[in-house]
C-alpha cells in the first residue's frame, strides 16, 4: 500500500470492506455487536486459506488510543500486503527483511489472522479534526471519554490491588487523559474486543499496536514476573495491597515454559524488525517498559485462562511504534515496514507445530486443559512388542487401553503424540512411571527411557515405537502403576516440573501443560463372588500440609457390591476429618490399621484429610463383585483426591467379572501390608 498521510475513519472502514469483496474465500468481514457512543459499527476482518481445519487465531489490534492514528495504517498496510502476496504466490519484502512465498503460504494456510485496525473510531475522527486526543468520546460526569486501555477487568480498580505508596489519582478522574471509566467493560470499543476473543475462542495470540517509544512488551504488566510461586498471582486476594512495587516481596507467577515462549516471540518479532532497516526496539516486560499498569488489554488477555480454565491461554504483546504520535509520512512509511515484518513474524510463530499428548479423549490440545488430567488414552502398555502401532493403536477415537504390567519381566510402552499446527514436527518423549497414586507427584517418579518420534503430520498424530520397560520394578502397589509421559520439540519445550511446590501447583501445571500427561487408569480382573484388592498411595506435596477430600465412588458397581478402605488410623486423626456415609468398625486396641466400609450406594467422602509433607501413606481399596455380576462387563470405581472443590488427581479403576477355573490376581480376600515408607 503505498502511504500517503494518514487514513481517516473512513478510509480504514473501505479498505476492508474492499478486501473482504475482492477475495472472498480469503477475507472475511467482521462486524463489531457495539455501536461507539456517536453511533459507528466497526469492523475486523479475519484472513484465513487453504484447507486447515483447527488453527491458531492471532488477534491484531490497533487504533484503540485516538491520536496513534499510524496503528490502523500499519494493520491496512499488513491486512494488504499478505493477501496481495499469497494471492500472487510471491514473498513479502520490508525493505531489508523478506519473508518467502512458502513462509506467506504458511502463515495464511496455518493461522487465522484477526485485524481490528481502528476500535475508537469517534476519538480517531475527534483527534483528526485537529485535537490531541487519546480517549473515546463517551460524556461522563461532566466530562468527556474513558481510556479504552484502562477500561478492561484485570485489578482495575487499582487502589485496592496495589501498594498504596503508588498513585492511582489519575484513573479514577474524569477530566483525566487515562480515566478507567465507571467499570470494567463499561465502553463499547472494550466490549467489542472482549467479544472478538469470547466469540473466536481459537485465537491465541493477541497484539496490540501503540505508539510511541520503539518497545516491544509482553505480560506481566503490574509486578515482575516470577515462576516460583504460584499463589503469588492477580486472584489472591491475600496480595491486595501489596502489588505494584518493583524488587518487593510479591512478583506476578507465570508458568516458567510460557514465559519462554513469549520472550522468544517478543525476540523474533525485534529480529524481524531489526533486519528492516537497522532500528531496534527495547523488549521486556510491560511493567519494566512503561511501570504499572492497570485494566490494560495485555495482562488482561492473558489473565483469563487464569481466571477461568475453560478460557484458552492467549500470549499477549503490546508495541508503541515510533517516537511520535504523528510522524512525518516519510518515516511513517518505514515505520509501516519495521512493525508488519514483526507482525509477520508473530505470525510465522503462531503457524509453528504444536504438539501435545492428552489427558483424555476428549482432549484436543487447549491450554488450559479442562477435562480429566489423569487418564491419557495415549500412553498404552503391552505385554508383547505390537507389530504394526500405527495400524493396532491408531485409532485415537478410542482408549486401546492397557495390559497389566508384568513385574520383574519386560513390558513395552507405546505414546500417541498429537500436533495442532498445520507443518509437520519432530518430537522426543519422555516416559516414567510412578506407584499408583491419586496424585502423581513429580517426586515419584522414576525415569523408563526416552524415544525421538519424526514427522508427526500436520494437524495429526504419529504412534511411538516401542519403549522397552525392562525388569520392572515391585511399585508397593501390587501390578498397578502411574504412566507419564513428556513430549518436546524444538519449538515446544519439555515442560520444567521444578516449581511443584502444593498441589495447587500440581493442578495449575497440569492444567496448563499439553505436552505432559498420565495414566491412571487399572484394570483389575475378579470372579463372581469375588474379591479385588488395589494399593495405592496419596501424596504430600513438599511446600505446606494440605486438606484434601477422598472420594471413593461405586456407584456404578453392580446391586449389592462391597467397598472396603484399608488405611493407617493415623491419618484420620485430624479433629476436623470428617467422614461422608463411610463406616468405622468398633476400635481395636493397639491397632494401627483400620478398615472403613463404604455405605449403601458405594460413594463415600473423607473430608479434610491432612497429609504431611514430603510423606506417601498407602491405602487399600477392597472391591467385592457379588454372584450377579454381569461376565466381561467392565465396572468403573473411581478413587478421587480433591483440593477443595478442584480435582488433584484421580485412579479410574476398571473391574472385569470373569468366568473359568483359574483364578486371576487378587481375587482371594487377603491382606495387603499397608506401607510406612516416606519419600
Amino acid at each position: 500500500m503505498p502511504f500517503e498521510p494518514y487514513l481517516n475513519v473512513e478510509e480504514i472502514e473501505s479498505a476492508m470492506e474492499t478486501a473482504a469483496i475482492n477475495n472472498p474465500g480469503l477475507c472475511q468481514l467482521i462486524t463489531l455487536p457495539n455501536l461507539t457512543y456517536e453511533g459507528r459499527t466497526t469492523h475486523a476482518v479475519r484472513i484465513s486459506g487453504g484447507t486447515l481445519a483447527d488453527r491458531t487465531g492471532v488477534l491484531l489490534l490497533g487504533g484503540v488510543h485516538a491520536r496513534e492514528w499510524g496503528s490502523s495504517d500499519i494493520l491496512i498496510a499488513f491486512m494488504e500486503n499478505i493477501i496481495e502476496a499469497y494471492n500472487n504466490g510471491t514473498g513479502l519484502s520490508y525493505q531489508g527483511k523478506t519473508y518467502s512465498s512458502a513462509e506467506v503460504q504458511q502463515i495464511v494456510e496455518n493461522v487465522d489472522i484477526f485485524i481490528f485496525p481502528d476500535a475508537n473510531p469517534d476519538g480517531k475522527a475527534f483527534s483528526q479534526g485537529g485535537t490531541d486526543w487519546r480517549k473515546n468520546r463517551r460524556p461522563l460526569n461532566g466530562e468527556i471519554g474513558v481510556d479504552v486501555n484502562r477500561n478492561y477487568d484485570f485489578l482495575w480498580d487499582a487502589n485496592v490491588y496495589f501498594d498504596p505508596s503508588l498513585y492511582f489519582g489519575y484513573l479514577y478522574t474524569p477530566s483525566s487523559g487515562t480515566y478507567h471509566g465507571p467499570s470494567p467493560f463499561s465502553e463499547a470499543e472494550s466490549q467489542n474486543i472482549k467479544w472478538l476473543i469470547d466469540t473466536y475462542p481459537n485465537i491465541a495470540f493477541f497484539v496490540d499496536i501503540h505508539s510511541y517509544g520503539q518497545k516491544i512488551m509482553y505480560v506481566w504488566g503490574n509486578d515482575e514476573n516470577q515462576s516460583t510461586y504460584s499463589e503469588h498471582n492477580f486472584s489472591n486476594s491475600a496480595f491486595n495491597g501489596q502489588r505494584g512495587v518493583p524488587g518487593d516481596v510479591y512478583s506476578e507467577f507465570i508458568f516458567d515454559t510460557d514465559a519462554q515462549k513469549i520472550v522468544n516471540a517478543a525476540n523474533r518479532m525485534n529480529n524481524a524488525l531489526f533486519s528492516v532497516r537497522g532500528k531496534s526496539y527495547s523488549t521486556g516486560q510491560i511493567f519494566h517498559q512503561v511501570g504499572v499498569s492497570a485494566g490494560a488489554s495485555a495482562s488482561y488477555v492473558f489473565s483469563r485462562h487464569f481466571s477461568n480454565s475453560s478460557q484458552r491461554k492467549v500470549f499477549a504483546f503490546g508495541i508503541e511504534w515510533g517516537q511520535a504520535f504523528q510522524p512525518p509520512p516519510v518515516e511513517m512509511t518505514n515505520i509501516i515496514d519495521d512493525i508488519d515484518a514483526a507482525l509477520t513474524e508473530m505470525c510465522l510463530c503462531a503457524s509453528e507445530p504444536n504438539i501435545f499428548i492428552r489427558d483424555s479423549l476428549g482432549d484436543t490440545g487447549k491450554e488450559p486443559s479442562t477435562g480429566s488430567i489423569s487418564a491419557s488414552p495415549d500412553i498404552i502398555v503391552r505385554k508383547l512388542p505390537v507389530a504394526s502401532p500405527e495400524v493396532d493403536l491408531g485409532d485415537i477415537t478410542v482408549d486401546p487401553g492397557s495390559d497389566k504390567v508384568e513385574i520383574g519381566n519386560d513390558n513395552y510402552l507405546y505414546v500417541r503424540v498429537h500436533n495442532q499446527g498445520g507443518m509437520p514436527s519432530d518430537a522426543a518423549v519422555r516416559l516414567y512411571y510412578a506407584p499408583l497414586t491419586t496424585s502423581c507427584s513429580p517426586a515419584l517418579w522414576h525415569f523408563i527411557d526416552e524415544v525421538d518420534i519424526t514427522n508427526i503430520p500436520a494437524e495429526g498424530y504419529k504412534v511411538s515405537g516401542a519403549v522397552t520397560w525392562p525388569h520392572v520394578p515391585d511399585p508397593g502397589t501390587s501390578h498397578h502403576f502411574c504412566l507419564i509421559a513428556v513430549c518436546g520439540s524444538t519449538v515446544d519445550s519439555f515442560p520444567d516440573t521444578t516449581m511443584i511446590d502444593s498441589a495447587s501447583d500440581f493442578i495449575q501445571f497440569m492444567r496448563n501443560s499439553n505436552n505432559i500427561a498420565y495414566r491412571n487408569v487399572t484394570f483389575e480382573d475378579v470372579l463372581p463372588d469375588g474379591w479385588a484388592e488395589i494399593p495405592f498411595v496419596v501424596t504430600g506435596f513438599p511446600g505446606k500440609r494440605e486438606r484434601y477430600n477422598l472420594v471413593l465412588d461405586g456407584s456404578k458397581l453392580p446391586e449389592d457390591s462391597r467397598v472396603e478402605l484399608k488405611t493407617e488410623r493415623r491419618i484420620l486423626k485430624t479433629k476436623d476429618t470428617k467422614l461422608e456415609n463411610i463406616k468405622t468398625p468398633a476400635p481395636r486396641e493397639k491397632t494401627k490399621e483400620i478398615f472403613l466400609k463404604i455405605g449403601k450406594g458405594n460413594l463415600g467422602t473423607i473430608r479434610n484429610l491432612r497429609i504431611a509433607p514430603r510423606t506417601t501413606p498407602q491405602l487399600v481399596i477392597r472391591i467385592h463383585l457379588p454372584k450377579n455380576a454381569k461376565p466381561a462387563k467392565e465396572y468403573p470405581f473411581l478413587i478421587v483426591q480433591q483440593l477443595g472443590r478442584k480435582t488433584l488427581g484421580q485412579i479410574t479403576v476398571l473391574l472385569r467379572c470373569v468366568t473359568g477355573k483359574k483364578k486371576p490376581h487378587h481375587v482371594k480376600r487377603r491382606t495387603v501390608s499397608l506401607s510406612k515408607k516416606k519419600t
